[in-house]
């Protein structure tokens, strides 16, 4: 747990509203519809 806790700040990992990787999906969505598996993911991906 120690070890999780010291790489953390150093992962690059930035928090991001679960309303806004639609941009992300819709992005990649038009580069190549393969780099998300076809399509768009519905409203059914995210926790409530």
């Amino acid at each position: 747990m120690e070890m999780a806790k010291s790489c953390i700040p150093r992962s690059n990992l930035n928090f991001v509203e679960a309303n806004q990787i639609n941009v992300y999906f819709t992005i990649f969505f038009d580069m190549n519809p393969d780099i998300i598996g076809g399509k768009v993911p519905d409203d059914n991906l995210y926790l409530n």
